[in-house]
């Protein structure tokens, strides 16, 4: 598989940023709205001086953004809101260009393929903080969602997401540790969401996830099991019309479901930065 480009690089995480920030809610806080509503903007503004821009260095880009945006929070306005537009946007672009600086400067690209004991794994997403990887088999053994026929609290109470972060798991990861990136609850492994692996499918519950490219392709949502034949795997979306399934991927590769008792496969995914 050909390697993105640098500026395709920092395009995906510029977008990856963005997508990070919460949209303004009307119930919120006067200045956190605004607040949150710049942030927002500042990152339009520089994926759209990005993709305009293919020439030219990204991190060139940003940094001219950087120094512009810091030059008129310096000034002084009649209206203070427009000297808070400048400065927001200057301190997250000052910090993105570091972020951005780093990853690029990653070794790893979608499609890349690592070793992790036993098992491989195949870089997925390229994020503002680190490389996401996908495991490409299922582990050996099957775990059930929950011991209980039950969804209530989705993936983040569920008995699986426990069982990822006992050491018996994350000792199969050793080679990998010092590098691996825990996601924003403090986890270092996960499963996939069912958008990321099809996209949207309208009987889960929907995450606000993106379909991973190497996804798009069925053969890359097939997986195996340690002694036996195509396995399905748990994803993490509930199922909107049941109070006890989860969604998973068969072994065809398509989109399923399951209540949460039932044993299946569990391809983690982690990140590495």
């Amino acid at each position: 598989m050909s390697r993105m480009s640098k500026h395709e690089q920092v395009i995906l995480i510029i977008e990856d940023y963005i997508f990070d920030i919460t949209e303004p809610q009307r119930s919120w806080d006067k200045h956190w709205f605004k607040e949150v509503s710049y942030q927002r903007w500042a990152g339009r503004e520089l994926l759209d001086r990005v993709r305009r821009n293919p020439a030219q260095d990204p991190i060139d880009i940003i940094s001219d953004f950087a120094v512009k945006t810091g030059k008129f929070s310096a000034k002084d306005y009649g209206d203070k809101e427009d000297r808070q537009i400048f400065s927001v946007a200057y301190e997250m672009e000052a910090l993105r260009k570091q972020e951005v600086t780093i990853q690029v400067a990653n070794e790893f690209k979608v499609g890349d393929q690592i070793e992790v004991g036993k098992y491989t794994a195949t870089c997925q997403k390229i994020t503002r903080k680190g490389a996401l990887f996908l495991l490409d088999q299922y582990l050996d053994t099957a775990y059930q969602m929950n011991r209980e026929n039950t969804n209530e609290g989705g993936y983040e109470t569920s008995d699986l997401r426990k069982e990822l972060q006992k050491e018996e798991v994350l000792n199969i990861f050793s080679s990998i540790r010092s590098i691996m990136v825990p996601f924003k609850n403090g986890d270092l492994l996960r499963i996939p969401y069912a958008e990321e692996f099809f996209g949207d499918v309208d009987g889960y519950e929907p995450r606000g996830k993106k379909q991973w490219s190497l996804m798009k392709d069925r053969r890359n949502r097939i997986a195996i099991r340690e002694g036996e034949d195509y396995e399905w795997g748990w994803l993490q979306n509930k199922v909107k019309s049941s109070s006890a399934a989860f969604a998973y991927v068969d072994g065809f590769g398509t989109a399923d479901s399951d209540v949460a008792s039932y044993s299946a496969g569990v391809r983690p995914v982690f990140r590495l930065g």
